[in-house]
């Protein structure tokens, strides 16, 4: 019973902040609508909502399904599926003007626990032009005298801090592995001496 306890937990834990996300996504919509931020009719964002609600249903699923941790294939469909979606609200909502590019730290982040270096490197590299994507035709919503000037700045800012955040959960993770590694070897030593010390009293 404590472990099946133990797989919801964990299974939620790996999967709350992609159903807080699309909360966040759901109560923003209608706000950036209202503020006239689309150039698309309310249901084209309704419409990729609900694919994200599919995605993360999907997500929470494949999850349940494999003891709360999703890799490989899995893994790259899913965070591919949610990357692509995030780079159309972002387009749809103002593009680089958009409050949603910042739901790129929640993939970029999540992915960072538990990828290799050389996936993590190439989400980076998919999120750069991804997001790209996403603003360039945009260029004209910056209200500024100097338009390119500006969005240049945001663009460039802004992909510093998502590789600037996804480098530090990089870093962190690779530091609790680390450590990790080293309480079990201490176990391991601990429990060695415990057997030795067992035997030398034995008759």
């Amino acid at each position: 019973m404590r472990t099946t306890d133990n797989t919801v937990l964990q299974q939620w834990q790996l999967n709350k902040y992609t159903w807080m996300s699309l909360g966040y996504a759901l109560v923003y919509l209608p706000v950036a609508y209202h503020q006239h931020l689309f150039d698309v009719p309310l249901w084209t964002a309704l419409a990729l909502l609900a694919l994200g609600i599919a995605s993360g249903c999907g997500r929470t699923y494949t999850a349940h399904h494999r003891g709360g941790k999703i890799y490989g294939f899995w893994s790259t469909f899913f965070n591919g599926a949610e990357i692509v979606l995030i780079t159309a609200a972002v387009a749809i909502t103002g593009g680089i003007q958009s409050d949603l590019w910042m739901l790129y730290f929640v993939v970029m982040i999540f992915e960072s626990l538990y990828a290799t270096r050389r996936t993590k490197l190439f989400l980076d590299f998919y999120i750069t032009l991804a997001y790209l994507a996403a603003t360039l035709p945009r260029q004209h919503y910056t209200p500024h005298p100097d338009p390119i000037q500006v969005y240049l700045r945001l663009l460039l800012s802004r992909l510093f801090f998502l590789i600037m955040v996804s480098a530090l959960a990089r870093r962190i993770s690779a530091n609790a592995e680390a450590r990790n590694r080293e309480l079990l070897l201490l176990r391991e030593q601990i429990a060695g001496s415990e057997e030795r010390a067992y035997r030398s009293r034995s008759p």
